[in-house]
């Protein structure tokens, strides 16, 4: 998790908005956050824990009134928002925090609300403010001791008890993975499961063979042979059967066809009617119906006709009227139109008496506005001369102080110059204070090595040749060990031989010996020697034995001690090369030294006057700038002033010569008579004048409109009367006409008169309907006397008996019956069969399955116990923390100048290796608080390694707050390098202190102040 920028607003000390970009803060991966006890410097951390969890550690408890106490109490809301990015992808994240106090109640904060966003495709998409823990990768106490390490929680790792640090490290690296129990208890239980349910499907399979099989195979036979005799019978009765059903069939269809017949004979006189009837309709269609259409065609057009001729008549009349009346008003009204032009000559000379009026009010206020105008002008002339006079003051002042300034570049150089060496003289300094460090500590070494070498009973080390210790030391071991076997031999000799002794002192004239078995003991073995014998090797073992631990623990001191001298060796090294770099490199810098300003104080000096100076012109400059402004407010307040005052002079001029050209325009005799109105009166004829103009111009306009449309309906009228009598007299041509055709007709036919073929008409028959009628009673006839000679031809003479056909279907029940039921038992024979037969196939294969899972059963069972309260997951955290400590060991080891490092007890539990102590353990509890700030210090960044390295991220960010007041000034120094190393790691370190010598050596800060009006501020150094 990288931060990116911060605001904070209302929280804890910060009444007003503080922006932090971390972006600039972290370019030299070193920031420090500086201020005095109580400024509000860790209030930056709480507002980052509580923009991400939620929460903060000041109040993690219940009835703590968070939100109360969380806003600053001078502020009426909160607000966070935290930029970050984090994971593979450098994803960007944004988290925003808000509150606001009730303004009814003060102690009352509203709901404290978080909102997560992320930048998807250069927006930000809000998301589950729980997913940010996820994203993270760390719960709220991990983030606590890896990444962000409040106050008082730094030293809290190393402290935890084995349970705690257990379930951190298992939260850290996700070890719920090797969390096995539960899953091996789950496959147990569905493996159980399964023999179980094999189980008991067997139990439902029940008890079955291969001769009950045989059994019912046997059964099936018998009953196919019974049903083969069966179904031949069946066939034969079947037939019979058959013929009784066709005969049966010919005779009931003969009789239907009979009874049709009859039934048809009886329709047929209506049907010879309605062919009559079809006849005439179709005759009179074809001649008569077209002209007696026509002829009621040319009735109704005939009526219709004379009824518009009549409308057309009424309405002619009514227009003419209307007409006259008209034409009548509009030559009232055209003699008043006629007369408009002169009431447009006296509304237009009216208006320009007006217009004289209204510019000769005018004239008198522009006069007025001209006088005061010149006076403003000529107070406005007097400041800009004052105001010229005091910028040139200004300006001689400015060049006077500018001319006294310093060469800058010159300066600039020289200050440079004196820092660089400042730099080359502490770091050398540094460096040779390192390496007599460095030396003292191999002295004691080689100390402690001469004073081993005096404990050491043989004389074949070299004093000085440190580094051949080891081989000799081991060679001398061997050479002892050689000996302690050659004792052991003499010994184990010596004991066979007491042994015999014991033997030769219980034998018994007569009994037999248990060696050689001879009954006769004439010289049995004695002597007394053999016990003090055998107590004397056994010393001389036991010395050997002694001598031998005493060189391997001679061995393990010195090895450890010379395991020691090569890092120092190598620092030595490193830094005398690096310390005669440094020197070459100060008597090249001092080639470059300004002669001028080789004096570092005067160089100070010089800086100081020259600030001074510079505020002096800065604050000349301002007042310049200001007068300048001031005069070029003046100048263009006069010039604006000269141009109204041309503007209104103008204006007054433009005003005299319209009113002259108006006098022109407007005749003597009309001035005189409008003389006494006033400008009011005036308005008021005009009015009156331009309405009777209106009026006159809207009714003569309406009344022309109005006569126009009246002429155009009586054209229209006239028109439509002509052409309906046009219109009437061809139809009753045409009336005639059809008349005459359809006499014509009649005489021609065998009607009589045109009222019988009317009647026939207007019985509307459907001609094709009517026929189809016909048509099929002539086809059914014909269908039926043929179907009659047909079965009668079939039946031969044939007579049909019902108690023979009633008999022989009886019979074929009877063996249908049978067949039935013998083919029920066929089937129950065979789905038997089918039954017996996947049963035993599938007893087969459940017996085979149970008999693996039982194995399988055996074998979870053992697994089971591996993975037994959580016994596997404590084994892989321990793997997981001795890695941690050894990760931590590379810097501890360094920061205590190789005197101390770290290693777990069989617990889990932290300990100390002592090498200024013959690197003896001892509890960590021991260490002192500066020893233990830097064990805490080694394994919270080692913890950040690998919370880095699981987060997959190629950058780091770590957070310290407070811990170095406990350490003193070399130890400080050790750790500050160890943190300024860490930039190398492509890692950004952040440490919160009050302590001055850390903001010297950290160029990139805050500095946190706090006012008790306004609360605490944050400043940048860069």
């Amino acid at each position: 998790m990288i931060p990116i920028k911060l605001i904070i607003e209302g929280i804890f000390s910060y009444q007003k908005r503080q922006t932090i970009d971390f972006k600039k803060l972290s370019d030299n991966h070193l920031f420090g956050i500086f201020g005095t006890v109580g400024s509000g410097k860790s209030s930056i951390l709480d507002a980052i824990t509580y923009a991400l969890y939620g929460k903060t550690d000041r109040f993690d408890k219940k009835g703590d009134n968070s939100n109360y106490n969380l806003m600053n109490l001078k502020s009426d809301q909160l607000f966070i928002e935290f930029d970050f990015v984090t994971g593979t992808n450098l994803d960007h994240y944004k988290v925003i925090v808000q509150g606001k106090r009730n303004s009814k109640n003060f102690e009352e904060v509203r709901t404290i609300s978080r909102t997560a966003y992320k930048k998807i495709n250069e927006e930000f998409v809000p998301i589950d403010k729980n997913e940010l823990e996820e994203t993270i990768g760390l719960s709220y106490n991990n983030f606590k001791r890896t990444i962000i390490i409040p106050q008082g929680k730094f030293q809290e790792f190393i402290q935890l008890p084995n349970t705690d640090r257990t379930r951190m490290m298992k939260e850290l690296f996700q070890l719920d993975k090797y969390e096995l129990y539960s899953k091996a208890k789950k496959v147990e239980d569905k493996n159980n499961e399964i023999i179980q349910t094999i189980k008991g499907n067997l139990e439902q399979i029940g008890d079955i063979s291969e001769n009950q099989f045989k059994e019912i195979q046997t059964r099936k036979t018998e009953i196919e042979n019974t049903l083969t005799s069966l179904n031949s019978k069946h066939k034969t009765l079947l037939d019979i059967v058959k013929e009784f059903d066709r005969l049966q069939e010919l005779t009931i269809k003969l009789k239907e066809y009979a009874s049709r017949e009859e039934l048809l004979k009886t329709k047929k006189q209506d049907i010879d009617q309605l062919e009559k009837n079809i006849k005439e309709y179709e005759y009179c269609a074809i001649h008569f119906k077209s002209i007696c259409e026509s002829i009621t065609k040319h009735n109704n057009k005939i009526t219709d006709l004379e009824k518009s001729i009549k409308e057309n008549t009424d309405k002619l009349k009514e227009h003419n009227n209307t007409l006259e009346i008209k034409s009548i008003d509009f030559n009232k009204t055209k003699t008043e139109y006629d007369k408009l032009n002169d009431y447009h000559k006296e509304l237009d000379d009216i208006r320009k008496l007006s217009d004289i009026a209204i510019l000769k009010e005018k004239i008198a206020k522009e006069t007025s506005r001209l006088k005061k105008g010149e006076q403003e002008v000529e107070k406005v002339t007097g400041q800009l001369a004052q105001s010229e006079l005091k910028e040139t003051t200004v300006a001689e002042k400015i060049k006077s102080f500018r001319d006294s300034l310093p060469n800058i570049e010159e300066l600039s150089k020289a200050q440079q110059w004196h820092l660089e060496n400042d730099t080359y003289s502490k770091n050398t300094n540094e460096i040779t204070a390192e390496i007599k460090k460095l030396s003292d500590s191999t002295e004691m070494v080689y100390s402690n090595l001469d004073s081993i070498h005096s404990t050491i009973n043989h004389g074949n080390l070299e004093k000085k040749a440190y580094d051949n210790w080891p081989d000799q030391i081991k060679a001398q071991i061997n050479i002892e060990e050689q000996k302690l076997s050659g004792l052991n031999v003499q010994l184990e000799k010596w004991i066979i031989h007491a042994g015999l002794k014991n033997f030769a002192q219980n034998l018994e004239d007569g009994t037999p010996c248990p060696l050689c078995g001879s009954e006769h003991h004439p010289a049995p073995f004695n002597n007394d020697e053999l016990t003090l014998k055998v107590d004397q090797l056994r010393k001389e073992k036991a010395q050997k034995e002694n001598e031998i631990k005493n060189l391997n623990k001679q061995h393990q001191q010195v090895s450890n001690l010379l395991l020691t001298l090569t890092p120092i060796k190598t620092q030595i090294s490193t830094l005398q090369h690096k310390y005669s770099n440094l020197v070459e490199q100060q008597k090249q810098h001092q080639k470059n030294i300004v002669l001028k300003y080789k004096d570092q104080s005067l160089v100070k000096e010089t800086i100081s006057t020259a600030n001074q100076n510079e505020k002096l012109i800065k604050n000349l400059e301002n007042e310049h700038a200001a007068i300048k402004t001031s005069h070029s407010n003046l100048q263009k307040n006069k010039e604006r002033f000269q141009a109204e005052l041309l503007k209104i002079q103008k204006e007054v001029e433009s005003h005299d010569t319209s009113i002259k050209l108006l006098n022109q325009q407007i005749s003597e005799k009309f001035a005189t008579k409008y003389a006494p109105y006033t400008n009011q009166q005036l308005s008021e004829e005009h009015t009156k004048i331009e309405a009777h103009i209106n009026n006159t111009q809207k009714q003569y306009t309406a009344l022309q409109k109005d006569i126009e449309e009246i002429r155009k309906k009586v054209d229209q009228q006239e028109g439509n009367l002509n052409a309906n009598q046009t219109f009437l007299k061809n139809e009753q041509n045409d009336l005639i006409n059809q008349k005459q055709l359809l006499e014509v007709k009649i005489k021609e036919s065998s009607f009589s008169d045109a009222s019988t073929i009317k009647q026939i008409l207007l019985q509307n028959i459907d001609i094709d309907g009517v026929k189809k009628t016909i048509s099929d009673f002539n086809k059914e006839n014909e269908l039926v006397a043929n179907k009659v000679s047909e079965l009668q031809e079939q039946l031969k003479n044939k007579t049909y008996r019902q108690e023979d056909h009633i008999a022989h279907q009886e019979s074929l029940k009877t063996i249908v019956s049978e067949i039935n039921a013998f083919n029920i038992k066929l089937g129950e024979s065979k789905v038997l069969l089918d039954d017996l037969r996947n049963k035993l196939n599938i007893k087969k294969e459940l017996d085979k399955k149970l008999s693996a899972l039982t194995l399988r059963a055996d074998n979870i069972k053992t697994i089971k116990k591996l993975f037994y309260g959580s016994g596997f997951v404590n084994y892989v955290s321990s793997v997981y923390l001795q890695n941690l400590c050894s990760a931590a060991n590379e810097r501890f080891f360094k920061m205590t100048r190789q005197k101390l490092s770290l290693e777990l007890s069989e617990d889990n539990n932290f300990i100390v290796r002592d090498f200024l102590n013959g690197g003896k353990l001892r509890s960590a509890k021991t260490l002192s608080g500066g020893q233990t700030f830097q064990a805490a210090l080694a394994l919270a960044l080692a913890l950040a390694d690998n919370v880095q390295s699981i987060t997959q991220t190629e950058q780091n960010f770590f957070f310290l707050d407070e811990g170095f007041g406990s350490l003193d000034k070399e130890s400080l120094d050790v750790v500050f390098s160890t943190l300024k190393s860490l930039r190398k790691e492509n890692r950004i370190v952040g440490i919160i202190s009050h302590v001055e010598e850390l903001q010297q050596e950290i160029p990139l800060y805050l500095q946190v102040t706090q006012d008790e009006e306004e609360g605490s501020f944050i400043k940048e150094s860069f």
